[in-house]
């Protein structure tokens, strides 16, 4: 359908966290040790808003008959 007035949006959102640590162990000449996290966050948010349509039977004398519009 062209031009019916239908609303259609999305957003996206992407978050990306990294964290490191490190540590250097005292009296070991050399010697370290390392903590890293990372954490990764993912959201979309869609909405459509459409034309609604009436759905009806109707009985006719040539028999059962189905219709839709708006």
């Amino acid at each position: 359908m062209q031009n019916s007035n239908n609303f259609t949006s999305a957003s996206t959102t992407t978050t990306n966290i990294l964290g490191k640590i490190t540590y250097e162990i005292p009296g070991v000449k050399g010697l370290s040790g390392t903590f890293s996290i990372n954490k990764n966050i993912n959201s979309a948010n869609g909405k459509q808003f459409g034309t609604s349509f009436v759905y009806g039977k109707y009985k006719w004398s040539g028999g059962e008959q189905s219709y839709s519009g708006r």
